[in-house]
């Protein structure tokens, strides 16, 4: 499973059951990323990709279910954004991690330390759309 999460400088994930931000540049890299394969989010996590989900070619390849971690298949792309990755861990052999290179209030942070668990395989920036700098790591086991 592949499972892409966004996080701050402190690995924030939340804050007040809201998410820090959002970058239509980091869910255009996430929808590339997945096409050709069955992406999984939750129903909190609809609201960013209504606009693709109403394109009847790219809504057959995205399923909301806020029971993922359970019943998303050991091949699926899954947004983790208000999942707690602990719940992922053992189906997950590919993390991909969108920082914002910022601090955000939290109350909710990644609750796993990624290179316990995997071997960082790559790192990349790109400009976003509401962020300067955004970095792209990529976690294999």
């Amino acid at each position: 499973m592949t499972v892409f999460i966004c996080l701050d400088d402190n690995n924030g994930q939340m804050f007040n059951r809201r998410r820090q931000s959002r970058d239509r540049t980091v869910t255009e890299d996430i929808l590339s990323t997945s096409r050709g394969h069955r992406l999984y989010i939750s129903s909190y996590s609809k609201p960013l990709l209504d606009s693709v989900l109403q394109d009847e070619n790219t809504a057959a390849d995205i399923t909301v279910d806020d029971a993922f971690p359970e019943t998303a298949p050991e091949n699926a792309f899954c947004f983790a954004e208000d999942i707690p990755m602990s719940k992922l861990i053992d189906k997950t052999d590919r993390l991909i991690i969108y920082r914002w290179n910022r601090v955000y209030p939290k109350d909710v942070s990644l609750d796993i330390k990624p290179e316990d668990s995997f071997k960082l395989t790559g790192c990349s920036e790109f400009k976003g759309y509401s962020h300067e700098k955004i970095t792209r790591e990529v976690y294999e086991r």
